[in-house]
């Protein structure tokens, strides 16, 4: 994989890792600031944007952090602040298993136990990232009420997640018949 499109990918999923780190961190000061300090989210977040509608959303886990009358709800952002940063972390980890599997593949054979447990990894993320954003969004809604949040799962990553998983099992075949034929040789 020493070709364009491999050195492309591999940038790209790095990218995306740490921009997902990022966010992930700035996700958790701005619960902490919620909080502690209100006043200080516009450090760490647009909140003109925020004030407009009062929607956030990251990854299936959508909310309205404003009450009614214009304010911003403490509570509501801090909850999803919990919830978005647990799915940042997890979508960081599965760029960084990808990109882990883009190097790989430049160095050997795709099909090895590294990459195997990569996939599994890769799949059982995908599938944890909506249950965070329906866990989070029912206690959001338990907690402040209705109208902050609707539960609901995005199936699409459940859906992925299973995907790769099945895929999974075609990676471990090949690694264990890679296995099979070095013990011949």
């Amino acid at each position: 994989m020493n070709n364009g499109i491999g050195k492309a990918a591999s940038i790209m999923v790095k990218i995306l890792e740490v921009g997902h780190w990022v966010s992930a961190v700035l996700m958790a000061v701005a619960g902490v600031l919620s909080l502690v300090a209100p006043q200080w989210l516009k450090y760490v977040m647009d909140v003109e944007s925020l004030a407009v509608d009062g929607k956030l959303s990251a990854y299936g886990l959508e909310v309205i952090a404003k009450v009614p009358s214009g304010e911003l709800h403490t509570t509501v952002l801090c909850l999803f602040a919990v919830g978005a940063t647990a799915i940042f972390v997890l979508v960081a980890l599965i760029f960084r298993w990808l990109y882990l599997l883009i190097k790989q593949a430049e160095k050997a054979t795709p099909f090895c136990a590294e990459n195997v447990s990569r996939l599994k990894k890769i799949g059982i993320s995908c599938i944890v990232v909506p249950l965070i954003g329906f866990v989070m969004s029912g206690i959001i809604q338990l907690v402040a009420g209705g109208y902050y949040a609707e539960v609901y799962m995005d199936q699409t990553g459940a859906i992925m997640g299973i995907i790769i998983l099945c895929l999974t099992q075609y990676f471990a075949r090949g690694a264990q018949l890679e296995n099979d034929v070095d013990g011949l040789l």
